[in-house]
């Protein structure tokens, strides 16, 4: 996501301190000034070399904590992800870096682990994972509570099947990206969580291994409660209480194996099928909560025999010998789905038969999995499971509400149908935007469609794509999908896709529904709003210009500044989108080819109505060569405030409308208008006016918005001159910004004041009255400079009114 203005300071704080890994809340020194930040950050490195930056909610927050334990403890950052931290000692580090390679391969986190080092001995850990759901013992404890016995029974029987496939696919590599084959090697409750469709997941891959036929007893690292020995070692059933008799077990166990002369090993996938079962069935579960199970001890009851035999594991030996070694976890699932097919007719032979034939197990599953017998997502994800090729699963093909597409992670998205509001958020010539919803974290976004109907597309999309996401506009690669034109089949073309980030409303819709102020109240609130937004928007595009905006702090000119290009979130936040005309090459020329909007290009206003033919001859008038910088600087003051708005009368020019209603520009004072005028190009080229940046823009109008709305040509040319003023200014306005919304979270926190100033433009020591608790409104002379329309495009004259 787009840096806030608390983030943009945490951002220079780790460039600050590079060697730091997270920044707590409260107060901070940043820059030789202290801030408040209200959360902690944590840097993740990037494999591009740079860094990435997410926010942890508070512990105020009652969402805050999802788990906590020996490990460490699960917490959700601001962006709906998770976030596992852990304390360690230095020896565990290589354990836990096992855990984030496996855990990344299976789809289970967002970023790789970062490791903060706190003492010679110990270090905290940090990794960003995917919300799968609730503890699977918490879903277990509520379905008790509120659900009839023979329904209770039917979901936990289902859970149960579930569970054995789940454990089937993670020893076969089904859900891995690498297709690797990995082995838990401690399989609890604890690990398993629910989402919100009643899908299981494994989390807690710390143990596991990609050995699945090696290991023996010795190496059992699992919950002793779930390990392969009898029950009695573990558990006193009579006291209600556990023991701590599993290295007597694991001997036990192998002295019977030596004494049977079987030279057998139990393996880690035996482990986990072990382990399995317990979760499904412990048969201690009614005598202490720790051994809580999947089936209920009144659920267990209700199963025949043979299937109990099958589940029981108080005695582990029966269960390692000769005629059992052949059952794995997927033998347990289709065991499961006979009974529940036969019901109390299954037979110990229906059993026997089972067990030497694997392909009759295969299919019971399959058939299980069949599309008619699964939800909506399951059938989702198993036709990316078995299309990885595929990035695409379309409602036409699927017969399904939505269609749902696959970024690069495999992340799954489902894009909104016609019935949603948000099936089409946009259209043009670019394409489509529609929105889309990730059911694993519940957060929206929206994706970019795109037809390519030659390889230069392609190209320019791709390029699109890599400065979306390293503006943090986007959150997938480009996804790139062949299609087939009827009319021309031959030609080989695509359909790209990018998962981009839900950033809010078009400025320019905001602007169209804007109505003109009629009190002098309200176009004195109207003035204060817009102006703030203005600066808002210089900044954006100087960190555009010098790279703080990017990742990998490339600077990048825009060359396609407007209204439709700028989106306003819930917050009021200002973010640029739509890359396809920037360019890394600030200093190049923007002519040849022009790329951009012809209303927004440094063409005098004379030639904006113009013929698009006439128009671009108004480029090539120029006197200079224009560069891309110098091009963004005048969409960026058109967008502000536009000529062919604010010098017609009429208001048919819709399409050029800017920041600045009429009204807020007739309240600017001359040597302000002056400086925004862009009706006459060659005017910016005067060797005083090259010097003009966005930022000196961002400062001038937060020193005229911060010092009573009041300003002079001899300020504009100081601060013209002076690059560390323009940057003590704008720092005053973030200041006093963070200011208000530490004002409206605490009463009593003072506001602070910028001593950095020149003493002669230090603002009054009334700082309070900036920004209290309403906001405030700018008390303006009532003798204001008008406007006085003509029709000449070289400038426009001002008159006194009283």
């Amino acid at each position: 996501m787009p840096f806030s203005e608390e983030e943009s300071l945490v951002e220079d704080y780790f460039k600050q301190y590079p060697t730091k890994i997270k920044l707590t809340r409260g107060i901070v020194k940043i820059r030789r000034k202290k801030f408040e930040i209200s959360h902690s950050y944590i840097k993740e490195p990037t494999d591009n070399g740079h860094f990435k930056i997410y926010k942890l909610t508070n512990k105020a927050d009652p969402q805050s904590f999802i788990a906590k334990g020996r490990f460490g403890k699960v917490k959700f950052s601001a962006e709906n992800e998770v976030v596992k931290i852990q304390h360690l000692s230095l020896d565990k580090l290589e354990k836990a870096h096992n855990e984030a390679k496996v855990t990344l391969d299976l789809n289970l986190a967002e970023g790789p682990l970062v490791v903060r080092h706190v003492s010679e001995t110990k270090a905290k850990v940090y990794q960003r994972m995917t919300y799968l759901g609730k503890n699977i013992l918490d879903v277990i404890d509520e379905e008790r509570a509120s659900q009839k016995p023979e329904d209770l029974f039917n979901t936990e029987l289902d859970r149960a099947i579930q569970l054995a496939i789940l454990v089937t696919r993670l020893h076969h590599g089904f859900i891995s990206k690498s297709r690797t084959k990995y082995a838990h090697r401690n399989i609890c409750l604890k690990n398993i969580v629910v989402d919100v469709n009643n899908n299981l997941s494994l989390v807690g891959f710390g143990s596991a291994t990609d050995k699945l036929y090696d290991g023996d007893l010795a190496d059992f690292m699992g919950n002793p409660l779930n390990a392969p020995v009898d029950c009695k070692y573990v558990l006193d059933a009579k006291k209600g209480r556990i023991e701590y008799g599993l290295l007597e077990g694991l001997l036990d166990l192998q002295n019977k194996l030596s004494a049977s002369k079987d030279e057998y090993k139990v393996n880690f996938a035996k482990q986990d099928k072990i382990a399995m079962q317990r979760c499904i069935y412990h048969p201690f579960c009614d005598a202490i909560p720790a051994a809580t199970s999947i089936l209920s001890k009144a659920s267990f009851a209700k199963l025949p025999k043979v299937i109990q035999e099958l589940l029981d594991t108080n005695e582990i030996f029966p269960h390692i010998a000769t005629k059992r070694r052949p059952e794995g976890a997927i033998f347990i699932a289709a065991a499961l789905i006979l009974y529940k097919q036969k019901g109390d007719a299954i037979t110990e032979d229906d059993i026997d038969n089972l067990r030497l034939n694997i392909r009759a197990q295969v299919d019971l599953v399959r058939q299980l999995l069949s599309p008619k017998n699964l939800s909506t997502q399951e059938k989702v994800k198993l036709f990316f499971m078995q299309h990885a090729h595929k990035k695409k699963y379309s409602r036409k093909d699927s017969k399904l509400a939505n269609s749902y597409i696959a970024d690069e992670n495999q992340s799954i998205y489902r894009i909104t149908n016609k019935s949603s509001l948000r099936h089409q958020i946009g259209e043009g010539a670019f394409g489509r935007v529609k929105g889309i919803e990730n059911d694993a974290n519940s957060s929206k976004y929206v994706i970019k469609i795109q037809k390519i109907h030659n390889q230069k597309q392609l190209e320019n999309a791709s390029y699109e794509a890599k400065i979306n996401l390293d503006f943090g506009v986007a959150k997938s690669n480009l996804i790139i999908k062949p299609w087939v034109d009827i009319t021309c089949p031959l030609i080989k073309k695509y359909k790209v896709y990018q998962v981009m980030h839900d950033l809010g409303v078009k400025l320019s819709d905001i602007i169209n529904i804007r109505k003109e102020p009629s009190s002098l109240e309200e176009k004195q609130k109207t003035l204060l709003e817009e102006v703030t937004r203005a600066i808002e928007l210089c900044t954006l595009v100087d960190d555009a210009h010098s790279g703080k905006a990017t990742h990998s702090k490339t600077g990048y000119a825009i060359k396609d500044i407007k209204p439709d290009n700028i989106l306003v979130d819930e917050n009021d936040k200002l973010h640029l989108i739509d890359f396809g005309c920037a360019s890394s090459d600030l200093d190049g020329s923007c002519i040849d080819p022009f790329e951009g909007t012809l209303l927004y290009a440094p063409i005098d206003k004379k030639h904006l109505n113009s013929s698009s033919e006439n128009a671009s001859q108004g480029l090539k008038e120029q006197p200079l060569k224009l560069t891309n910088k110098f091009h963004d600087r005048i969409s960026l003051l058109r967008t502000i405030a536009h000529p062919n708005y604010l010098y017609n009368i009429s208001d048919d020019t819709i399409r050029s409308r800017s920041i600045l209603s009429k009204s807020s520009f007739a309240l600017l004072p001359e040597c302000l208008r002056i400086l925004l005028d862009t009706s006459i190009i060659r005017v910016h080229y005067s060797k005083e006016r090259l010097k003009e940046t966005p930022k000196f823009y961002a400062a001038v109008l937060s020193y005229y918005k911060n010092h009573d709305f009041k300003i002079t040509q001899e300020i504009i040319d100081q601060i013209r001159t002076e690059v560390n003023l323009q940057e003590a200014l704008t720092r005053q306005n973030l200041t006093v910004t963070i200011a208000k919304y530490a004002k409206y979270t605490n009463p009593t926190a003072p506001l602070p004041i910028d001593r950095s100033l020149p003493n002669d433009l230090t603002p009054k020591p009334r700082v309070h009255n900036l920004w209290p608790n309403t906001l405030r409104t700018p008390q303006l002379v009532t003798q204001t400079m008008q406007p006085k329309y003509e029709d000449k495009t070289s400038s426009f004259s001002l008159q006194s009114t009283k």
